[in-house]
């Protein structure tokens, strides 16, 4: 397993020493896994590139500051993860009902939206597309605000963060501030290393399966998603992602878990 940051951690202050920790990692830190032997790794450094991007995307292309709303509709993803982390990264509020940026992966997730954001970020399903390959018309048929090439885009922005970290009492959620979600963080963290999660053969694990069954359908899934993955990346863990798109079974997900030395934790009483 990678290094345990709890004890650079357990006294933090702010989502940013979260972060610029992460940025440090040179380890696994997400590993996403999807039909046809696709898999992708990113470390911590590689992932924290792609929040400080996004981030800075959110600020210049959107008009993005601190308070401004966003809503993700999208199943898991990997890079709607490293969007839902710039937003917490530029303090951005995460709000369904009027979102000033919206994140789409199709026109029926574009839909879904009952009032069209002033920007919709549209994300490529493919892991590393350089460019939105859907059909583009469809989501001009059912959005009439600006639309926004995520992939395209993001790769021109600065690799750091340009703006200024949000305060700990930024709300995340409406009753819900940077501070609550850096206390469930450490929380989950803690949790995580106090049962020192290991493999049937009982050496340690490098990674742990993503548990949540939640898509990012509401700001309150989104939210328990991150801390999740966050809370697991600082307890020294990678977290493994499969596709929910890709309809693995249990049987199918057993080999990936061995490969990448993972373990489902809801087995073992997490």
């Amino acid at each position: 397993m990678a290094e345990n940051l709890l004890p650079k951690l357990s006294t933090a202050r702010s989502l940013n020493q979260v972060f610029h920790a992460l940025a440090a990692v040179q380890t696994p830190a997400i590993i996403w896994h999807s039909r046809g032997g696709e898999r992708i790794e990113l470390s911590g450094r590689v992932l924290m590139n792609w929040v400080d991007k996004s981030a800075n995307l959110l600020l210049n292309e959107c008009e993005a500051e601190e308070g401004s709303t966003l809503h993700i509709e999208s199943d898991v993803h990997w890079r709607c993860i490293a969007l839902c982390l710039a937003a917490l990264r530029a303090g951005a509020l995460l709000n369904s009902n009027e979102p000033q940026v919206g994140v789409a992966l199709d026109a029926a997730t574009a839909a879904r939206f009952t009032r069209s954001p002033d920007f919709l970020l549209l994300i490529d399903r493919g892991p590393l597309a350089m460019r939105y390959t859907g059909d583009s018309e469809a989501v001009f048929n059912v959005y009439d605000g600006e639309i926004l090439d995520f992939c395209a885009l993001v790769r021109s922005e600065a690799d750091q963060f340009m703006g200024m970290p949000p305060h700990p009492t930024t709300e995340v959620l409406a009753g819900v501030t940077n501070a609550d979600v850096l206390a469930e963080i450490l929380k989950q963290a803690r949790s995580f290393d106090s049962h020192q999660v290991r493999l049937d053969s009982g050496e340690p694990a490098l990674a742990v399966l993503l548990n949540s069954q939640h898509s990012f359908g509401t700001p309150e899934n989104a939210l328990a998603i991150v801390c999740e993955v966050l809370g697991a990346l600082v307890a020294g863990y990678a977290v493994l992602i499969t596709d929910p798109t890709a309809g693995f079974t249990p049987a199918e997900i057993a080999p990936i878990l061995a490969s990448e030395r993972a373990v489902d934790t809801r087995h073992q009483g997490k």
